[in-house]
């Protein structure tokens, strides 16, 4: 899957979506699905995640309005994340994490996520692999 029109959307999205207010939303749905916050801020972090028992549940972008949710949690975010009240956002359901089934126009997108690793390819790569070299 290529994702480089999603993470252009998102970045379109960002004149109606009040980012603060949408990390704070993604912040108490840590609470309703009993996860916790890994999201190093002060460190200048992109990407935060929810985490239940070590295992990734969600990955939100904090510049842009894009998030990725597993397949299990997938109605229950998208029920409470997309009430209207946010704007738009793009939320991307993930089967796996791990799966390199993902690609992107790093040409296209580069001045919106970063891409510091050289170890891992930029061809064809899983949301875990962006999360690490991108965050």
């Amino acid at each position: 899957m290529d994702l480089t029109k999603s993470i252009l959307e998102a970045k379109s999205y960002l004149k109606d979506v009040q980012m603060e207010q949408l990390i704070f939303k993604i912040v108490k749905l840590s609470d309703e699905l009993n996860c916790f916050v890994d999201w190093d801020e002060e460190d200048g972090e992109q990407w935060g995640r929810l985490m239940l028992n070590k295992r990734m549940v969600v990955l939100y972008h904090v510049k842009i309005p894009l998030i990725f949710v597993d397949d299990n949690f997938h109605k229950k975010a998208i029920k409470y994340l997309e009430d209207g009240k946010l704007g738009k956002i793009v939320v991307l359901n993930v089967d796996s994490w791990d799966r390199t089934d993902y690609s992107a126009d790093f040409s296209v997108i580069s001045n919106i996520v970063d891409w510091h690793s050289s170890s891992i390819s930029k061809k064809m790569f899983s949301i875990n692999e962006l999360w690490f070299a991108t965050v």
